[in-house]
């Protein structure tokens, strides 16, 4: 709260301030200045007296991506953790959608892992968020298999270079051929 005169003779005075520039991606501010209590004049009418100022924001999005490319599960760890992350912090919350990508050839969602691929939401004030991919731990004779993740979409962030994220699930009930036996 401050005072300002107006001297005899002026019809107006500026009020100052500063506006801090920030490197957090944030929703415009706004600012509102009241006038409270006159001495020696009338006011005026109610909506002359505030004012609106707007600071817009001038950083841009941060991107979001996975924070590695690769990891390796076995099918007994029974759960594997992926994260997603910011390139930066944001005072808006990022909302990205996940998809499965996994290939025809690959682990199949339902019988190999099950997942939710619901929006992801990284809070305001975070970088990461992860989610978990639960792994079945089957006595089927297969080979490794590999389980893809992607990134379909996202509000309030920008896209990274790491889009997609490949679990290489190691099976740990792989039987030897016939013809070899163990030592």
């Amino acid at each position: 709260e401050s005072s300002y005169t107006i001297s005899a003779g002026s019809a107006t005075e500026t009020i100052g301030f500063n506006v801090i520039d920030d490197d957090l991606y944030e929703l415009d501010q706004t600012i509102v200045i009241e006038l409270t209590a006159v001495t020696n004049v009338d006011a005026g009418a109610v909506s002359l007296q505030s004012t609106n100022y707007t600071i817009e924001d001038d950083e841009t999005a941060p991107n979001v991506d996975y924070k590695s490319t690769t990891s390796t599960a076995s099918e007994s760890d029974g759960t594997k953790t992926v994260t997603l992350r910011l390139s930066e912090e944001s005072e808006i919350d990022v909302k990205v959608t996940i998809t499965d990508v996994t290939g025809a050839d690959e682990a199949t969602s339902g019988s190999d892992y099950t997942v939710t691929l619901e929006e992801k939401t990284i809070s305001a004030g975070a970088t990461e968020k992860s989610f978990v991919v639960t792994l079945t731990d089957d006595a089927e004779d297969e080979d490794d298999e590999d389980i893809v993740f992607g990134i379909t979409g996202n509000t309030n962030s920008g896209q990274g270079t790491n889009t997609t994220h490949t679990i290489h699930t190691i099976h740990t009930h792989q039987k030897l051929p016939k013809n070899l036996t163990p030592h």
